[in-house]
C-alpha cells in the first residue's frame, strides 16, 4: 500500500503516512498530515503507531528504569515558567534518581531544553555520561532530538503550527532511559485518559497523570486538580482533589 498526499489518514495506511511524514522535505505535507494525525488524536492505535515508529528509529542507549520523569504534554497555552523542569530539578535535590526528557519550546515559549540551556546544565548523548549523571547527580537532561532524530525532521513544521498536536503525546512516552516511574501534566480529561492508556500499554511500573480544572497541564493552586493513578498492572484510578486557599 502507498500513501498519497491528500489521501485519508486511516490505520490501514498509517505507518505509510507515518514514514511519507518523516521522509518528505515538503513542509505543507507535512503540515497536512499533521493535521490529519490531530483529528485522530483519541484513537490510542494511531497513537501508539506514532510513538512505535518514533522509538524504533531512535538512537538506543542503556536502560536505567529506576528512575522518574516528569514529562508532560505541554502545551496549555498558559505561559507559565517550564514547571516540570523546575520540578524535576528539586526532586534530584533530595535523591530521587531523574531521567528528565524534554526538548526546545514547540507549542510553548519555553520548553525544557531552553531552561536547561540557561541554565548551563550538561545535554549528555553519550550513554555512560548519562548513566554517571543520572548515578552520581540523581539527574540529567534527555534533549530528545539527540535520541530521537525523526523528531528533528518535523520541528520546524511543529514550531510554524505554534499549537498543541499530536507530537505533545510523544515525548512522556520516548523516555531514552526507560524510566519506568512518571509524573506527568496535560491539559484536560481527554488528554489525561489517552495518556493514561498509553503509558499502561508500555509497561510503566507506576505514573500519575493530573489535569486542572482552570487549564492548567500541572497542580494547579487556584482550581481542582484531577488525577490518575497506576495502581497496578492494567489499572488506573480517576480521583479530584481540591485546595483550601
Amino acid at each position: 500500500m502507498k500513501y498519497n498526499i491528500g489521501d485519508t489518514v486511516t490505520k490501514k495506511n498509517i505507518k505509510y503516512v507515518i514514514k511519507y511524514l518523516f521522509h518528505t522535505n515538503n513542509i505543507t505535507h507535512q503540515a497536512i498530515i499533521i493535521h490529519q494525525l490531530n483529528k485522530l488524536i483519541n484513537d490510542g492505535d494511531i497513537l501508539l503507531a506514532l510513538r512505535n515508529y518514533i522509538f524504533k528509529n531512535s538512537n538506543k542507549i542503556k536502560q536505567y528504569p529506576n528512575s522518574l520523569d516528569t514529562c508532560g504534554t505541554g502545551g496549555d497555552g498558559l505561559k507559565t515558567l517550564n514547571i516540570s523542569t523546575t520540578v524535576a530539578i528539586l526532586l534530584s535535590s533530595v535523591g530521587i534518581p531523574i531521567a528528565k526528557h524534554g526538548n526546545r519550546a514547540a507549542s510553548s515559549l519555553s520548553g525544557s531544553s531552553d531552561i536547561i540551556s540557561e541554565l548551563k546544565i550538561p545535554n549528555e548523548r553519550h550513554s555512560k555520561k548519562i548513566i554517571k549523571r543520572i548515578s552520581n547527580d540523581k539527574f540529567v537532561y534527555l534533549n530528545a532530538p539527540f535520541f530521537y532524530p525523526n523528531l528533528s525532521r518535523v520541528g520546524e513544521v511543529r514550531k510554524k503550527i505554534g499549537i498543541k498536536t499530536i507530537f505533545n503525546y510523544m515525548g512522556p512516552t520516548l523516555n531514552p532511559l526507560g524510566a519506568k516511574f512518571q509524573i506527568l501534566g496535560t491539559i484536560d480529561k481527554g488528554s489525561a485518559e489517552i495518556m493514561s492508556k498509553i503509558l499502561s500499554k508500555i509497561k510503566n511500573k507506576k505514573f500519575t497523570i493530573f489535569f486542572s480544572e482552570d487549564g492548567l497541564d500541572e497542580i494547579s493552586i487556584f482550581a481542582p486538580t484531577n488525577f490518575y493513578f497506576k495502581k497496578r498492572k492494567k489499572h488506573y484510578k480517576n480521583e479530584n482533589f481540591t485546595h483550601d486557599l
